[in-house]
């Protein structure tokens, strides 16, 4: 099956479409998904120049995905779009708003 393609008009409004055909944009993280992150060594801020490694990314997008994004349904997304809608989204979590749209 062929992933759904988004058609934004400009990268301001880049969204993925869920498995109903809804738009679902970039958002803020909740305060408690973040503590959860820095917690578990998941937090990308609080890494240093080693960063948080491969293994810890993939945990940390798929925490988000299921707890800030819960009860959506991407599977008829390309996962390269659903991955840059969760990176957007730690982005604005931390008001680098200009960050996430040029990622």
């Amino acid at each position: 099956m062929k992933p759904e393609k988004n058609t934004p008009k400009s990268a301001d409004e880049f969204f993925v479409l869920d498995a109903t055909g809804a738009e679902i944009r970039p958002r803020s993280l909740s305060n408690g998904t973040i503590r959860h992150l820095r917690a578990n060594g998941m937090d990308p801020m609080m890494a240093g120049k080693e960063g948080i490694g491969a293994v810890k990314a993939v945990e940390m997008f798929d925490y988000i995905q299921d707890h800030d994004f819960a009860g959506i349904d991407f599977s008829k997304a390309a996962n390269n779009d659903v991955t840059k809608l969760l990176r957007d989204s730690y982005n604005a979590s931390f008001g680098r708003v200009a960050e996430a749209k040029n990622s």
